[in-house]
């Protein structure tokens, strides 16, 4: 990997167990990338202002192999695995005291604000260099966009602490989305071993997103539509 840093548990980052499970390793995910980009002068804090243009997470598949907890910091190790003209794959490793807690790996995108198109990482000056070798086991996955057969949870309301400087509902907010489907007994009888996400279109202050699922076998299939019938994201669920 080519790049490591010691994230120090916070309360915050738990569920309602006291633990870091997936809602922290997909905060931790963003800040390693975060911090990463910014080594290379390359991040949101600089892109937006100089070009128009932001980092986006497109596709995201998670394997959760445990929970972390206060005892030491938790390592968080990203590197560029797949890199292409216009989508960067980082793969992630999560690990507390040489315990793995979880891997990923997220496809990553740049796109204009003010044109609303993807774009070409040249157009941001990336350095050319060689992507790092991909962790085993971790495939990004494409769900079907399909809602058919899923049943509406609930909705909610796009406010503006869902909002980040791309001024559209940071992605980090649909984990918590989909979360929140479920009742508190599913996460004390259930444990989460995978998740997957594909990130469609945005959402802005204003949006009332409905919440839509199905379950098959240990695995739920879900959606996130918009007041217009739009399909915003897709995620599955796996549990053990």
């Amino acid at each position: 990997m080519q790049y490591k840093i010691d994230m120090l548990p916070q309360y915050r980052e738990a569920g309602a167990d006291g633990f870091i499970g997936l809602k922290g390793y997909m905060n931790y995910c963003q800040d390693a990338a975060t911090w990463h980009m910014h080594t290379f002068g390359l991040g949101n804090d600089r892109l937006i202002e100089e070009f128009g243009i932001a980092w986006m997470f497109t596709k995201c598949h998670v394997s959760l192999y445990g929970k972390g907890d206060y005892t030491s910091p938790i390592m968080v190790e990203t590197g560029m695995t797949d890199i292409q003209k216009a989508r960067v794959d980082r793969d992630f490793r999560i690990t507390q005291e040489g315990r793995l807690l979880a891997q990923a790996r997220i496809e990553n995108c740049l796109y204009h604000l003010h044109d609303n198109r993807l774009c070409r990482l040249q157009e941001i000056g990336f350095p050319d260099i060689e992507p790092d070798t991909p962790l085993e086991k971790t495939e990004i996955k494409k769900i079907k966009r399909d809602i058919s057969g899923m049943e509406k949870g609930y909705e909610r309301k796009v406010l503006y602490s869902d909002l980040d400087k791309s001024r559209h509902m940071n992605n980090l907010h649909y984990t918590d989305l989909f979360m929140d489907a479920f009742p508190p007994e599913f996460y004390e009888e259930k444990r989460i071993t995978g998740y997957d996400i594909n990130y469609i279109s945005q959402s802005f202050y204003g949006d009332v997103l409905s919440v839509y699922m199905k379950q098959d076998a240990n695995a739920f299939d879900m959606a996130a539509v918009n007041e217009e019938g739009k399909i915003i994201a897709m995620a599955r669920i796996t549990q053990g």
